[in-house]
């Protein structure tokens, strides 16, 4: 049995995670029905776009409400994450400085900090000056980047003052790894992966024309149609009273040192057998990654019920664009993992149940219940309370999908991992996953993950397409 909903920020346990990289398709059913359903409308007093007279050389643009609460929480919770790319050259430091001062040029956000302003309010603000992006340089050998990652995610980032990421090179005898480190509230997976395109746009020297500053994720779908707010809040009629459940406490990341990442990898042939298998069957790898990963986690942890979150690339569906900043959506499935159903049957259900997900009416169900979950100002420990309180899940699993970097250049990367992301609740696993070359990365880091879960992850898959 397995059940979707219009995600709200309590129902997503304030995870804003970076989304997969492709939709998951299907038809808008399920919380989608009603009968002439109004128009959405923005809540003006957060995300209003007026510009005050007296800081509109400065203001980029008001916070949006999902920025805002990564914003409010990441006060006490780590809110970065962070992408890697290998490169099969010895990358110098000053060619890397260039193309991250071309793509910073490139994308507006990336010269703004937040700020709360008088007269103008939480918003983007642009400096006075421009702050070049940090760069920091590690020689040592490739198997050092689980490390440096690790360390990459734990150290705050400050949103007074731009810009609100970092970078690191990994400098090794042949190759290189770049790490890309955001705070969330102006970047999700996507806008990463762009990023990343842009850097490689520029090290290949090509020039990169300036983008226009991204709008907030609840302008995009102002004046979608939407069911009444009673038919979209909350968890369908007749769902497990199980996926409403309370998950484990907060926890605290702000500086925590956390373990190294794991990794584990799929080779060509392998990674090519699943996606094959997957359009044989009828469902998506994504689904099949949430079906094997929610029967790993039921036999190491002695679950019967399993809750997976699954966030969501929406970008084409809304023509949010190739800019970097924050669009987070999300779907939950829960199942029984060995409850006796094939396990081809249980993908097919997860494809099923987040399909309301591949509309844009229910892309805007979902932002829509963000926004009305939090109807004013909600500080940090409030935030906090809320994840304690709020219905749990035992995975999230973000799926950036194939990641196009466009046709390979002579400095070109020969693998992307991430978008890696540190869980802020006890009993929740982050399972980050990208297809780059043809080859499957998939990822984690937490004080909870196991080795173990690495390995029969792993085993499932190459079962599957036996």
């Amino acid at each position: 049995m397995l059940q979707s909903v219009g995600v709200s920020l309590l129902t997503r346990r304030l995870f804003l995670g970076p989304g997969p990289g492709v939709p998951v398709g299907g038809s808008a059913g399920g919380v989608l029905g009603g009968v002439n359903p109004p128009a959405f409308a923005l809540d003006s007093t957060r995300v209003s776009n007026e510009m005050p007279t007296n800081s509109m050389q400065d203001l980029v643009r008001p916070l949006g409400t999902s920025e805002y609460l990564t914003h409010q929480f990441s006060k006490s919770h780590s809110m970065n994450f962070t992408l890697g790319a290998e490169f099969p050259v010895v990358l110098t430091p000053e060619q890397l400085r260039v193309a991250l001062s071309a793509a910073q040029e490139r994308h507006p956000l990336l010269s703004a900090h937040i700020d709360d302003c008088p007269g103008s309010g939480l918003g983007f603000y642009r400096s006075p000056t421009a702050i070049p992006i940090e760069l920091t340089v590690l020689r040592q050998t490739m198997n050092g980047w689980t490390q440096a990652a690790s360390a990459e995610l734990s150290r705050p980032i400050e949103t007074s003052s731009a810009p609100l990421m970092r970078a690191v090179l990994i400098q090794d005898t042949a190759s290189s790894m770049v790490l890309l480190t955001f705070d969330h509230a102006i970047a999700d997976g996507m806008g990463a992966v762009f990023l990343l395109k842009d850097l490689v746009a520029a090290l290949n020297g090509r020039e990169l024309a300036p983008l226009p500053v991204p709008e907030q994720q609840e302008k995009l779908i102002a004046g979608v149609s939407l069911p009444p707010a009673e038919d979209r809040l909350g968890e369908p009629s007749g769902g497990d009273p199980r996926m409403a459940a309370p998950g484990g406490k907060s926890r605290a990341t702000r500086g925590i040192p956390l373990p190294p990442v794991q990794n584990l990898e799929l080779d060509v042939e392998r990674t090519g057998r699943i996606v094959e298998r997957c359009r044989i069957e009828g469902t998506t790898v994504h689904s099949l990654l949430v079906a094997v990963a929610s029967r790993v986690t039921g036999t190491l942890d002695g679950k019967d019920f399993v809750r997976v979150m699954s966030p969501v690339n929406h970008r084409r569906l809304t023509g949010a664009g190739e800019g970097v900043a924050s669009y987070s959506c999300a779907g939950r499935t829960g199942s029984q993992p060995h409850d006796g159903t094939p396990l081809w049957e249980q993908a097919r259900a997860v494809r099923a149940e987040l399909s309301p997900l591949g509309s844009l009416a229910g892309i805007a169900t979902a932002v829509a219940a963000i926004d009305e979950a939090f109807p004013g100002d909600v500080d940090p420990d409030t935030l906090a309370e809320m994840v304690t309180n709020g219905p749990g899940n035992e995975l999230s699993i973000t799926n950036l999908g194939v990641v196009d970097l466009g046709p390979a250049e002579q400095i070109h990367p020969t693998r992307v991992v991430g978008p890696l992301i540190a869980s802020h609740v006890e009993g929740q696993e982050i399972i980050s996953v990208a297809t780059f070359a043809g080859r499957m990365q998939v990822c984690g880091v937490s004080h909870g993950i196991r080795e173990e879960f690495f390995t029969e992850l792993r085993q499932g898959l190459v079962d599957a397409v036996s």
